[in-house]
C-alpha cells in the first residue's frame, strides 16, 4: 500500500507525519535552549549573592567568611591582588566556559565591601 499525496487519506498522515516531526523539533529546541543557559553546576549568581550578603553583612569577621566558604565547599585564597578574600567556582555551560568570583575585602572593623560575580571567558 503507497502513500498516495493526493488523495484525502494520503494528506491526512502527510500532516500526521508534518505534525509528529515539528512537535519533535520543538521539544529538542527547548531541552537545547535550556541546558545552553544553565550551568551544569546548578549554582545561580543571584541567590550565591543573597546568601552571601545575607550571611556576611558589612562588619563580619574575616573568620565568619571563611567559615562561610567551607559550609558552601568553595576554595579561597588569601591577599590576592584583587581582594583579601577570593573564591572562585566554576559555573560553565553549554556553550560557555565561565567562573563565579566572590571578592572580599577588609579593613580593622570587619568586613568592608563584597562582591559576586560571574565571568566568560572568550573562546581560544
Amino acid at each position: 500500500m503507497a502513500l498516495d499525496v493526493w488523495t484525502a487519506s494520503g494528506r491526512r498522515k502527510r500532516l500526521l507525519v508534518l505534525g509528529v516531526a515539528s512537535i519533535v523539533f520543538c521539544v529538542c529546541s527547548g531541552l537545547l535552549s535550556h541546558f545552553a543557559r544553565h550551568p551544569f553546576n546548578g549554582i545561580d549568581v543571584d541567590r550565591l549573592a543573597d546568601d552571601l550578603h545575607s550571611s556576611l553583612p558589612v562588619g563580619s569577621a574575616r573568620q565568619a567568611a571563611e567559615e562561610w566558604f567551607a559550609r558552601h565547599g568553595i576554595e579561597h585564597m588569601k591577599y590576592s591582588d584583587d581582594a583579601e578574600l577570593v573564591g572562585r567556582i566554576s559555573n560553565n555551560t553549554l556553550l560557555e566556559r565561565a567562573e563565579i568570583e566572590i571578592l572580599l575585602d577588609y579593613d580593622r572593623g570587619g568586613l568592608k565591601h563584597s562582591t559576586v560575580e560571574r565571568r566568560v571567558f572568550l573562546p581560544r
